[in-house]
């Protein structure tokens, strides 16, 4: 039998989608505007009638709507509704073309830039930037995307760092504005000024009362759910951590704590307990108070004095030959309780040692995850190492907070004024 010898095997390149000439391309366009100044400068609305206008008045066209987001920040595609629409639209094919400003309209993040386009050509869609002049499906356009949407994502970096530091900059003059949204007893009125509503302040007046009273935080909150009066969210039932939430807040004896959260990301939104990150600033007299600092502060005293009770339940834990070597280094992320040692399995092969949540004890109610000791032991020495490692720079930043700290401050006011005083 004759075989016939193997011809040459080509190779097949994949070619993509290509409309047929009769055929209109499916065109949409992206607009946003995320600031006031650019509201001025280019309205929202005339963005929309301009590329309405532009893909309706060209034959070779099908016009698919205009996808816009008003008052979206662009760093980051989480929250715009309009945009993951128009994407996944193309993702189901219907979108050839999407038309937009520039890259910085687009997208603020170089990565989610990037993948985004990426995914897009998949599905054969372009997308054209008409400031930038180029198309997505330009051979080079990966790295101008990443020069350029690098530039945005640098530019909006700096818009956010010059915000925070006008923020700062008024915090270290006292000023600063009261929410009353989420505030018990305090309204505006409709020239935008500050009054206390009465009704409401008197329940403030009476939690404070009946905490100095030796009445609980749980029972004050079972008693106002009783008496049927609503949060300040409208909610009927109280709970204990929205009446610690008003005993601990200083607004209510007329003064303030700013920067207690800060935000560590400018890329998200989500703000995070202020721990030592920054320096706090404290505004006595800022504006009128419900209750008397003198009454503020003797609560506070009375939530730091630990009941014989609760003495005898730390003392027990501090000295357990479980909790020693852990007790107090570990805190929880989530509901700010701390981490207790536990042993599983006990007296079996596969025993295992753990920290775990306080509030997972008998029902999980925190969302955090249990730690293996052998893990943490090896967070605790890799910190340690690192600590010692830049030990100068440590000890600067703590000797920087000793100063800033607001004890240290008025202790040293004291003494210089005590000194002026002695002094002939």
């Amino acid at each position: 039998m004759r075989v016939n010898p193997m011809k040459e095997i080509n190779k097949v390149r994949v070619i993509p989608k290509i409309t047929p000439i009769n055929e209109k391309k499916n065109v949409c366009a992206y607009a946003r505007v995320s600031t006031e100044k650019d509201v001025q400068l280019t309205s929202f609305e005339t963005q929309v009638s301009y590329y309405t206008k532009l893909i309706l008045n060209n034959p070779k066209w099908e016009f698919v709507g205009v996808y816009a987001d008003e008052g979206i920040s662009g760093a980051s595609t989480n929250k715009r509704d309009q945009f993951n629409l128009m994407i996944e639209l193309a993702r189901l094919g219907k979108i050839d073309l999407i038309l937009t400003k520039s890259i910085s309209r687009f997208s603020r993040n170089t990565i989610d830039t990037l993948s985004i386009l990426q995914e897009l050509r998949t599905y054969n869609t372009e997308v054209f930037f008409e400031k930038e002049n180029i198309s997505s499906f330009d051979p080079k356009i990966e790295f101008v995307i990443s020069v350029l949407a690098s530039m945005a994502e640098e530019e909006a970096r700096n818009i956010s760092e010059n915000v925070k530091w006008s923020v700062r900059k008024k915090f270290k003059k006292g000023d600063f504005y009261l929410h009353t949204k989420n505030l018990l007893g305090y309204k505006r009125d409709k020239n935008g000024e500050v009054y206390i509503d009465e009704t409401e302040a008197d329940i403030v007046r009476d939690i404070f009362k009946m905490y100095l009273d030796g009445i609980g935080s749980t029972t004050i909150a079972r008693i106002l759910t009783e008496r049927g009066i609503k949060t300040i969210r409208g909610n009927t039932k109280w709970g204990t951590t929205g009446v610690i939430g008003i005993l601990k807040n200083e607004k209510y004896a007329g003064a303030a704590m700013l920067q207690k959260t800060v935000n560590l990301d400018y890329k998200t939104s989500i703000s995070s307990t202020n721990r030592n990150h920054l320096p706090k600033y404290y505004i006595e007299n800022s504006h009128e108070g419900i209750i008397s600092i003198q009454t503020y502060n003797e609560v506070q005293d009375k939530m730091n004095i630990k009941t014989p009770n609760q003495k005898k339940a730390i003392e027990k834990s501090l000295y357990s030959n479980h909790l020693t070597k852990y007790q107090g280094l570990c805190t929880c992320g989530q509901c700010g309780k701390y981490y207790r040692h536990k042993v599983n399995h006990s007296n079996l092969p596969h025993q295992r040692t753990i920290l775990v949540c306080v509030s997972n004890d008998s029902k999980k109610t925190c969302d955090n995850k249990s730690i293996f000791t052998h893990a943490f032991d090896r967070m605790i020495i890799s910190q340690t190492d690192l600590l010692l490692k830049h030990k100068n720079d440590v000890l600067k930043t703590l000797e920087l907070a000793f100063f800033e700290d607001e004890a240290f401050i008025s202790l040293n006011q004291n003494k210089v004024a005590t000194e002026a005083k002695i002094t002939p």
